[in-house]
């Protein structure tokens, strides 16, 4: 990555295009990873009245997202709490890395 000298592109910092770089060479998704909705949906612990745990999910209208599947089994953005009516697919979210120990 070039260094950082500050700075903005438009209206977007520098510093957030660097940082939204770093997220994506780090949460690396694979093709064969995406589960389509009609093989199998997100797990709900109780089948009526729960919602789906957060999963990274596929809508044509909106492109890739957190989302779940509410109580009615209906798509949802997991960040903007809106409907998504158009999802084709879904994958876990990865675990998170791990905690870094603070050494001083």
């Amino acid at each position: 990555m070039p260094p950082f000298h500050g700075g903005d592109i438009g209206s977007i910092p520098v510093q957030v295009i660097f940082l939204k770089i770093k997220y994506y060479e780090v949460f690396e998704m694979k093709t064969e990873d995406w589960i389509s909705v009609k093989t199998s949906l997100p797990p709900k612990e109780d089948k009526k009245w729960s919602c789906s745990d957060v999963v990274w999910v596929y809508d044509e209208e909106c492109g890739q997202r957190k989302g779940y599947l509410d109580d009615d089994n209906q798509w949802c953005d997991a960040n903007e709490c809106w409907y998504l009516n158009h999802v084709t697919h879904w994958m876990p979210l990865p675990e998170d890395p791990p905690k870094e120990k603070n050494e001083l």
